[in-house]
């Protein structure tokens, strides 16, 4: 795919692209699915002119045509045909690789697919597979952001999970027992607080724990949590709630949902709703005040040193204060909502692709449906990032309200509430 990539750099003039797309159309035979898929994410850069969609949907028809087995290429051109088909009103003909792509459970976009599955059965008047569709996403991932938006109208159901009362946790592991000499040994090592032995051993069962009981990996988060890890615990109960979804409660999803520094977030309540920011952070940094990303973003809400200089006169190393790293997160968030008419959606997209790429979506996929819009975007992670964000601000906001008030955090500003809460208000699907 990075080699397709590179090649159609060297087609930059539209003409150029139609030229080569239409001769690799022409031939008898199948050209690579990499290439046909990178020909119709090169075209969709030239949307929405009515015959660059139209190639587009071409390009995407032969690669499926062509494809042989399941490969990252023959998804992604099974999922954009069929958003571009659904982005073009024709449901029926996009149901037709949305199936193709729902047999595949564990694929990237399967909460999406049975999303648009469902939201195009009730387009077409079939409620009842829209009812069987939406109680399957229900069943598949519970806590998604595509479940809370086709399951709006009937949140209680999903409230209802963090109003259960603990399971049992299950200190050792009867199918793989063999792990359980190392869970003894994170024990030992938590009560002698020797944290980095304590995580080498966690690292070694984590690579283990595929096939054990859910509400064994459950301990294992457990002790992960207590030993200072953030993520490993995100990551090890998010297949646990996804195998067994009878372990989520109040208790459980406040360790999936950690909040830290919560008073700092509320002193900037007037500016942004907390509980987005408290979303935001779990996502980019989990929490970790000294975190560094590869390309050199720091702390909670991972801020280019470049980024925070254009605020304020401050060094790499107050970027890993936490009071100084959210105030100026903060207000650079703010100055993006401000920027996209205070559209949280688009400023967290922004947050992590920039502005500019932000307004090249809005310019190339105009559509009132804005579930339609974020799952058209073009990178993978901004995609991922947007949603996962509204997911978590949902959650946050039914686990912690009560906190909030016992802080006494100060209400957000009319604006800032309607923009935090847009997660559900902006889709057409929903209205």
């Amino acid at each position: 795919r990075a080699q397709v990539q590179r090649l159609l750099r060297h087609l930059p003039q539209p003409e150029d692209l139609i030229a080569v797309s239409l001769y690799t159309l022409k031939q008898p035979s199948c050209a690579p699915v990499a290439l046909l898929t990178g020909l119709a994410l090169k075209a969709e850069e030239f949307l929405p002119e009515t015959r660059f969609r139209d190639l587009a949907i071409q390009l995407y028809e032969r690669a499926d045509a062509c494809a042989e087995r399941v490969s990252d290429e023959i998804s992604i051109a099974r999922y954009r045909l069929s958003l571009l088909y659904i982005w073009t009103g024709n449901c029926a003909k996009a149901d037709t690789f949305l199936q193709k792509l729902s047999s595949d459970q564990d694929g990237d976009f399967y909460s999406r697919v049975i999303y648009w599955r469902a939201w195009c059965a009730k387009q077409l008047g079939s409620l009842f597979r829209y009812r069987i569709l939406r109680n399957r996403l229900l069943k598949a991932n519970p806590l998604g952001f595509h479940t809370l938006n086709l399951n709006e109208g009937r949140i209680y159901e999903i409230e209802s999970l963090v109003s259960r009362v603990d399971m049992p946790v299950q200190f050792r592991s009867k199918s793989k027992p063999e792990l359980n000499r190392m869970v003894l040994a994170v024990e030992l090592l938590l009560k002698l607080e020797e944290p980095k032995l304590a995580s080498h051993v966690l690292s070694m069962i984590e690579d283990d724990l595929d096939g054990t009981e859910p509400s064994f990996r459950l301990y294992v988060a457990e002790l992960s949590r207590r030993n200072g890890s953030m993520i490993q615990p995100f990551r090890i109960l998010s297949t646990a709630f996804r195998d067994d979804p009878l372990l989520i409660s109040h208790d459980t999803m406040q360790v999936f949902y950690p909040l830290k520094a919560f008073p700092s977030l509320a002193a900037h309540a007037d500016k942004v709703d907390p509980f987005l920011v408290a979303a935001l952070i779990r996502q980019e940094s989990g929490f970790n005040a000294t975190a560094r990303s590869r390309v050199g973003a720091l702390g909670l809400m991972q801020i280019m040193p470049a980024t925070a200089r254009r605020m304020e006169r401050v060094s790499k190393s107050d970027l890993l204060r936490p009071d100084v790293n959210i105030k100026l997160g903060i207000r650079y968030f703010r100055g993006l909502l401000d920027r996209f008419g205070g559209d949280a959606e688009l400023a967290l997209a922004a947050y992590n692709a920039g502005p500019r790429n932000v307004d090249e979506w809005i310019r190339r996929y105009p559509t009132e449906n804005r579930l339609l819009f974020l799952d058209m975007i073009p990178f993978t992670e901004t995609r991922n990032y947007v949603a996962l964000i509204g997911r978590n601000f949902f959650w946050y906001q039914k686990l912690y309200q009560e906190q909030d008030k016992a802080l006494g955090a100060k209400e957000p500003g009319r604006e800032t509430a309607a923009a935090a809460n847009v997660f559900f208000k902006s889709s057409e699907f929903l209205r």
